[in-house]
């Protein structure tokens, strides 16, 4: 699904960190806790610009 909501995108790295992202190796990750910290968003973006999201139960540590 992201591939499509950015298909037309470019990455700009310089605003990643600004917004909150912290940079691991070549990759960005950014970390947010959603509906009333039940749940833990995680973005990561690569070096080439590839987007992979997860959402965490953070319950039971689940996908």
């Amino acid at each position: 699904m992201s591939d499509a909501i950015f298909n037309n995108r470019k990455l700009n790295i310089n605003k990643l960190i600004p917004f909150g992202f912290t940079k691991n190796n070549d990759q960005h990750i950014y970390l947010g806790n959603i509906a009333n910290d039940q749940f833990q968003m995680v973005v990561t973006i690569t070096k080439d610009g590839k987007i992979n999201t997860q959402v965490l139960d953070l319950a039971s540590d689940e996908e």
